[in-house]
Parts: C-alpha cells; sequence; structure tokens
C-alpha cells in the first residue's frame, strides 16, 4: 500500500468521539497535505532515442522495457511516428505519436522510440525538445556519417546527450582503434554490444537524468507536515484515555432510572402515547445523566450513538401491553367467556400495571379474588421492568461505544506517520 494512503487510512480509523473539535481541524489537515503530495505534477523524465535508420533505437528501447512494443524488422523505416513506451504516463509531443504503457517498466521514465533522422526529422526535433535526456544510437559502420553529426548538432541547448555505440562485438576487428576514432567524433560513448544485458544502459540514463528537485522538495515537505500533523494527532488521542476511563467509570457505576409518572387514561391508545413518551423521557434521562459525567467526552459519545426511535419505544411497549393483558385475561377468565375476559383484560390491564392503586370495579374485583393482589404485583412488576430495560438498552449501548473507544490505540497511526516521513 502506498505509504500515503497508509497514513490516511489510519488517520480515518481514529473514532470521530475522541477527536475534539482541534484535532478534528488537525486530522483534515494532514489529510489535505498528503492529498496535495500526491498531487504535485511528477512529469516522467522523457528519454528520446534517436539516430539514423537501422541504427537499432527500437531494439533497445524494447530490450530496456522487456516487451517488444516499437516495431523492428529490415524494412526501413519500421518506426514511422514516435512512440512513448513506459508505466508513468506519456509526455506532450508537437508531433504524432503513440503511447504504450507497460506495466512493471520503471517508474519515472518514458522512452521515446523515434522515427529516423533521414526519414522524419520534424517529429525527432519535437520528441528531442520535449525529452531531458537524448540517446544518440550509431553502429560501427555508420558512426561518422554526415547525418549523424547533423543530427547531434539539433540536441537542444541543455538537454544531456550521450551516445551509444550499438551493435559493436567483443571480437570485432580493430575494436580498439574503431573505439578511438568514434570517441574521437562524439567523446565518451556507451558500448552495447549485441546480445548483452542493457542494465548499464539504464544505469547511464538515471545518471544523465536530471530531477525535479523542486517537486520532490514539495513532497518532501508536504509529507513531513502531514506525518508531524498526526503524531500530534496521536498525542492528543492518547490523551483521551483517562477522559474514556472517566466516562467508563460512569456508565459502570449509572443507578436505576425512577419510574416516570404516566397519565393512566381510559382509552389505551392514549395511554400507550403517554407510557411511550415516558420511556423516551428514560432515555434521555440516561443521556443527560451520562453527559453530565462525561463532559464534552460524553457529549460527543452521545452524538454517536444510535437513536432508540418511537418505533422501537412502541414496539416494546405493545409487547408489554399484551402480556399484561394476558395475565389478567387469564386471572378472570374463569368469570367470563374468553371474549368477554379479553375485552375486560384489554381495558384495565394497562391501567393495573402502570398503577396498582387505580380503582378497579366491583366486579372485576370480585372475578379476581384472592388473585387481585397477585395480579395487580405482577402487572406493576411488568411496568417496572420495561422501564429498567429501556434503561440498561441505552446504558448498554453506552458501554458498547466506551468500550470501543477504550480498545484504540494509536500505534497504527504513529507507525504509519513515522513511514511517511
Amino acid at each position: 500500500m502506498d505509504l500515503r494512503n497508509r497514513l490516511a487510512e489510519a488517520l480515518g480509523k481514529i473514532p470521530s468521539e475522541l477527536l475534539d473539535a482541534t484535532t478534528q481541524e488537525m486530522v483534515a489537515e494532514a489529510r489535505t497535505s498528503l492529498e496535495a503530495a500526491a498531487a504535485v505534477d511528477d512529469v516522467p523524465t522523457a528519454v528520446a532515442f534517436v539516430g539514423r535508420s537501422g541504427s537499432g533505437k527500437s531494439t533497445i528501447v524494447n530490450a530496456l522495457t522487456g516487451l517488444e512494443v516499437s516495431p523492428v524488422g529490415p524494412i526501413r523505416p519500421t518506426t514511422t511516428m514516435a512512440i512513448m513506451v513506459g508505466a508513468s504516463g506519456p509526455v506532450s509531443l508537437s508531433s504524432e505519436s503513440e503511447y504504450v504503457h507497460v506495466e512493471g517498466a520503471r517508474q519515472g521514465f518514458v522512452l521515446i522510440d523515434t522515427p529516423s533522422w533521414d526519414h522524419d526529422p520534424g517529429a525527432v526535433m519535437a520528441a528531442m525538445a520535449a525529452a531531458s535526456v537524448v540517446v544518440l544510437v550509431v553502429t560501427p559502420a555508420r558512426y561518422a556519417d554526415l547525418a549523424v553529426s547533423e543530427l547531434r548538432d539539433q540536441v537542444p541547448n541543455g538537454v544531456t546527450t550521450f551516445v551509444v555505440l550499438n551493435r559493436m562485438t567483443a571480437e570485432e576487428d580493430g575494436r580498439d582503434e574503431l573505439l578511438a576514432s568514434v570517441r574521437g567524433i562524439h567523446g565518451d560513448v556507451l558500448v552495447v554490444e549485441a546480445g548483452r544485458d542493457h542494465s548499464m544502459l539504464w544505469d547511464a540514463i538515471d545518471e544523465a537524468a536530471p530531477r525535479d528537485r523542486s517537486a520532490a522538495q514539495r513532497r518532501r515537505v508536504l509529507d513531513r507536515a502531514a506525518a508531524a500533523t498526526a503524531r500530534v494527532v496521536a498525542e492528543r488521542v492518547t490523551r483521551q484515555a483517562t477522559e474514556v476511563g472517566r466516562v467508563e467509570s460512569a456508565v459502570a457505576g449509572f443507578g436505576r432510572v425512577v419510574p416516570p409518572p404516566v397519565a393512566v387514561l381510559e382509552n389505551w391508545d392514549d395511554t400507550r402515547s403517554n407510557v411511550v413518551s415516558a420511556l423516551r423521557g428514560v432515555v434521555a434521562a440516561v443521556d443527560g445523566a451520562l453527559v453530565d459525567a462525561g463532559g464534552e467526552l460524553g457529549r460527543r459519545i452521545f452524538e454517536g450513538l444510535t437513536p432508540i426511535t418511537t418505533a422501537e419505544v412502541g414496539s416494546d411497549v405493545d409487547a408489554w401491553g399484551s402480556s399484561v393483558e394476558d395475565r389478567v385475561a387469564a386471572a378472570v377468565r374463569t368469570w367470563w367467556r374468553p371474549k368477554a375476559a379479553r375485552t375486560v383484560a384489554r381495558r384495565f390491564a394497562p391501567r393495573i400495571g402502570i398503577d396498582p392503586n387505580v380503582p378497579l370495579p366491583t366486579r372485576l374485583v370480585r372475578a379476581l379474588g384472592d388473585r387481585l393482589a397477585s395480579v395487580r404485583e405482577e402487572a406493576h412488576a411488568s411496568f417496572l421492568a420495561l422501564v429498567s430495560s429501556t434503561a440498561d438498552r441505552r446504558v448498554g449501548m453506552w458501554e458498547e461505544s466506551v468500550s470501543s473507544l477504550g480498545a484504540y490505540t494509536p500505534g497504527e497511526l504513529l507507525e504509519a506517520a513515522d513511514a511517511v516521513g
């Protein structure tokens, strides 16, 4: 993984609850620096291979890239336009050209195979104008051609040039005299023997290639800024551990919620609405108490919690109402037929659960008989359990969040920052 992406990913793993406003801004600054570093224009170094037809320019480009991407053959000229080859993108040329992307090619370079100088000097001039390095390819048979000298004279000022003597063999007749003659015309030359490894040619190109020091420096400055900011973020997040412990203690020591008052109405639907509102008040009471105990961190934890919706609370209330109704209906069934017993239970059961002292009709009291006290007690106990379970569910959400925060350590962030700068 790219080091900048690794650092950005590590920044993204910090729980948002651990980031106060200042730290959030610092995370944003670090991300901005990483994005700016990645966006620094990194134009590849263009290396133009020029020479007369048949000098072996295309063969060398193919050897350097490891693929046959530029045509070679006995028919001259085989290269009829500039062909750019590499993995770092093309450069802009003023003549017709083609770019061939080669996965795995050396990063930071694009090689330009040009038509022969005697076939299309305009295309060669365009390639040399865009190049940072020009490699003039000559052969033992034609190194002294006038066209080669003319071509060398056309290399733009300031462009690094070196000459490659191609297709020299170890057994070349008069090898030493030939090299001396070539050097007399062209100065130092790099000899590329037929069938030999071209790694030394890559070394020469790499050494000759100018470096965009300003771009590298800008990237370095931005990377270091992002890394330094990330380290400060890690320190600030680490200091939050004390605050997390304080909130964790408050959550662990949270007491029971006092059952809220609920207005008991004749109509169950209206009473149900009151119970739902009361239970939402229970959730708010839990949140309020723990936010007060947790301070700023408590507030951020609260903002990150999943809300308990009215529909969820209403579902719990309906389940509670049905269970109490079943209990009361079973208790009076010996006095009334099942349908009548269910009607009576639906009307009075929730009221008994909410308020065990609510007045009941004489007939219902008589029907319950010696079970009246136990039914009242069980119904109300189930209401208290509903209140308690609602509070416990919310406290559980706090516990889960605080536990997750306590488990976070900024080690990965620090390692990624050190790797970047």
